[in-house]
């Protein structure tokens, strides 16, 4: 169950800041802006944890609203916003937003799944391709700040909300590298 609370973790980012990176318009569709990726990260979780598909997306609709109704009240969502992301079709967005974050690591999205899932960071995974940490920040916050101006430019983000989507970002880059969760053993969860 450790690989869902990371999924709901990310689901929640996806939907306050990164679903709105990867096309998310927060007009209610979400859609892919490069080729597909070469995972189906929903499936992929649902797999590993003996979950159906379906379960997996009434917990990202649970996450979504709980993430909604946070940005609401924190002023950080407009009503408009915050409605929209209670829709937002997740899968899509997960999608992209690992397949960039292995691109950046350098390795397939499949290995990038199964060495989270292994318990290792961003960083180990990036190491074992000799890359150094703050090449690692370094490439995942072009993709940040690229899909974030973008975004602003298109009138998707606010500049409030843009700036502090890339606060977030520098002020959490570190943990977000090298956070990793110790795998699971089987019969404790």
């Amino acid at each position: 169950m450790k690989l869902i609370t990371w999924a709901a973790a990310l689901v929640v980012v996806v939907a306050l800041g990164a679903g709105v990176w990867w096309g998310a318009d927060l007009g209610g569709s979400a859609k892919a802006q490069t080729a597909p990726p070469s995972v189906d990260l929903e499936a992929l979780i649902a797999q590993k944890e003996g979950l159906s598909l379906d379960t997996v997306h009434k917990m990202e609709a649970a996450a979504l609203a709980m993430a909604a109704d946070k940005g609401l009240a924190k002023g950080t969502l407009t009503a408009g916003q915050a409605a929209a992301v209670r829709n937002v079709a997740v899968g899509p967005i997960v999608d992209e937003l690992f397949s960039s974050t292995a691109q950046a690591v350098g390795i397939a999205d499949l290995d990038l799944f199964n060495g989270l899932t292994q318990g290792k960071s961003l960083a180990q995974l990036a190491a074992a391709k000799g890359m150094s940490p703050d090449v690692l920040k370094a490439k995942l916050a072009t993709v940040v700040q690229g899909e974030v101006s973008k975004q602003q430019s298109t009138g998707i983000l606010s500049p409030a909300q843009a700036t502090m989507i890339m606060t977030t970002w520098t002020t959490s880059a570190d943990k977000i590298i090298n956070e990793s969760h110790a795998p699971e053993t089987p019969g404790h969860p």
